[in-house]
């Protein structure tokens, strides 16, 4: 019968020091297989499939853009309503709400920028005073 040898039995006629390399040898190939192992499971899992993204109408948009114009957030009776109104579904207007803040923020930051850019510096305006 043929054994396979492993890597203890290589390392038995050297200092004791060299067990620590045996020891991290070891913990290297354990964690490979590992994630080998993890990597096949992940493969034999289905992934889940993302929902479709939502192509809101015109009519939509404009419903919501001028709900937001009024309201920022929404009540969950609000959203219900509107969700309704626009055969939305409740997610569909809570995502949409969220986005819409999210750019309103930029586009506010992005105007503060503008702003602060654009405006002379003190000493140029008082030069010109002069």
């Amino acid at each position: 019968m043929i054994t396979q040898k492993t890597y203890k039995d290589k390392w038995t006629s050297f200092p004791h020091h060299c067990y620590r390399f045996y020891d991290s040898v070891c913990k290297l190939e354990e964690s490979r297989r590992h994630r080998d192992e993890d990597q096949q499971n992940k493969s034999q899992i289905p992934k889940k499939k993302r929902k479709t993204r939502t192509a809101f109408t015109n009519q939509q948009i404009y419903e919501l853009e001028k709900r937001f114009i009024l309201q920022k957030y929404l009540t969950p009776s609000d959203r219900d309503e509107i969700a309704g109104k626009l055969g939305l579904s409740c997610a569909q207007v809570i995502t949409w709400f969220q986005n819409r803040r999210a750019k309103f923020k930029r586009d506010i930051e992005e105007m503060k920028h503008d702003v602060v850019t654009s405006s002379p510096k003190k000493s140029e305006t008082e030069n010109e005073t002069k």
